[in-house]
């Protein structure tokens, strides 16, 4: 009896020793991360672009299949942001071609009746900040290959140095299929890269999607780089004038929406 005892003590202390093993450096355990994957698989998530080129209304869906087993923290917070509304009437305000990534999540647009020919942008303040499974956060995996980007990865940034790692504005960064001269890479520390593209479709003028699987056609990266064209006005979130600047933004609206019928609002509210 003794004998048993101490064997089911010995592997209790083993389990639990690999649980403090599975969170060190990191934000989650593997224990919980397999229930989480175990319960809700591979979320995906769904991303709208529309805008306007030369008088086409074009409306691309790009649909995400979301890294919830590598990167947990980043996924729910993603996830938890698009279910709050937050990504609701965003835009596209960064383009790089250098780099090849465009933006978004920072700004939002809001039609004024008494301004209805102009556009009136504002910074998007819905949440104070989150965080992700960063390099700078001391998280091991990316440096293991999947957190670097491949095309049309998704990943969550804040600005450059350590003191930001903690207070990640919610924009989103999608690194776009190299063209021409763009070799430039990204620096993974300042970014948790949580999505990988599963399909992506093509709507012009309300006729019948051309689905291109997981590929960006040459022509529809032409247009993302020529939207990113126009100054706006960019005001502060409350709509007051006095911090007003200008933003070199687009006309691409962005809308988010986490498929599946998950009651998201089960998931862990993650801090760190």
């Amino acid at each position: 009896m003794k004998k048993l005892s101490r064997i089911i003590l010995l592997i209790v202390c083993v389990i639990m020793l690999f649980s403090l093993a599975s969170c060190a450096g990191g934000f989650m355990s593997r224990v919980k991360v397999n229930s989480l994957v175990k319960k809700y698989g591979t979320p995906q998530a769904e991303i709208t672009f529309d805008y306007t080129y030369n008088n086409d209304k074009m409306k691309v869906v790009y649909v995400y299949d979301l890294l919830l087993d590598k990167t947990p923290v980043t996924v729910i917070n993603f996830i938890n942001l698009a279910e709050s509304g937050y990504f609701n009437d965003v835009i596209i305000n960064r383009y790089n071609s250098t780099y090849a990534y465009l933006q978004f999540g920072e700004y939002v647009y809001r039609a004024e009746s008494s301004e209805s020919d102009t556009y009136k942008y504002y910074e998007n303040k819905k949440v104070p900040s989150i965080v992700g499974e960063f390099a700078t956060n001391k998280y091991p995996e990316p440096k293991g290959g999947y957190a670097e980007f491949p095309k049309l990865a998704l990943a969550m940034y804040h600005d450059e140095g350590t003191k930001y790692n903690d207070t990640a504005s919610g924009s989103v960064i999608m690194r776009l299929p190299p063209q021409g001269s763009d070799s430039e890479t990204l620096s993974y520390k300042n970014y948790a890269v949580f999505a990988y593209i599963n399909s992506l479709s093509v709507s012009i003028n309300g006729k019948d999607p051309v689905n291109y699987k997981n590929n960006m056609p040459a022509y529809l990266r032409e247009q993302l780089a020529k939207t990113n064209t126009t100054q706006r006005t960019v005001y502060t979130a409350d709509g007051t004038d006095s911090n007003k600047l200008s933003l070199y933004a687009t006309n691409i609206a962005v809308s988010v929406k986490i498929l599946g019928d998950h009651d998201w609002s089960k998931l862990p509210k993650v801090v760190k």
